[in-house]
């Protein structure tokens, strides 16, 4: 995914705005993982075990595969 990235924002979004878009979701991205440990350990204080935690992650993973293969470039112009 962090390969394709910035070529994918490019390609939907076009040259003259990529870096803010790329900016904004690299943000967007940071914050989001930085925050699972925490989600988890909350999880792990609540139930006393981190299998909760793992299946969630494992969900959101797993839906996040099925959005990325659903999506297609757009067409060249």
């Amino acid at each position: 995914v962090t390969v394709t990235f910035p070529t994918a924002i490019a390609n939907y979004f076009g040259q003259t705005a990529q870096a803010r878009n790329l900016g904004t979701g690299l943000l967007v991205t940071t914050l989001v993982a930085s925050s699972i440990p925490l989600f988890s350990g909350v999880i792990y204080d609540g139930s006393g075990s981190l299998v909760p935690a793992y299946l969630i992650s494992g969900a959101i993973v797993a839906a996040c595969a099925v959005c990325a293969f659903a999506v297609r470039f757009p067409k060249q112009r």
